[in-house]
């Protein structure tokens, strides 16, 4: 994935967490490295490294693929 692309989906990840998160819990910090880990574990997916199943169990997000628009079920 081109670095500008991931930073675009770590961004918009962090700003969802953040709206999803108590505001007197949490930092812009933390958002951010959750939505990084999560776009990680996406990309070894797609890479063949972990499968699917395994993202949903780490993620509290698993639907990553399919809000932009791709499906982590079956990645391409």
């Amino acid at each position: 994935m081109h670095p500008e692309q991931k930073f675009r989906l770590v961004q918009e990840r962090a700003y969802e967490i953040y709206q999803q998160r108590d505001p007197n819990h949490g930092t812009a910090e933390e958002d951010w490295q959750k939505a990084e880990a999560e776009i990680e574990r996406q990309e070894h997916v797609r890479s063949g490294h972990i499968g699917p199943a395994r993202l949903k169990e780490k993620s509290h997000w698993g639907q990553l693929g399919t809000h932009m628009g791709e499906d982590v079920e079956n990645p391409a």
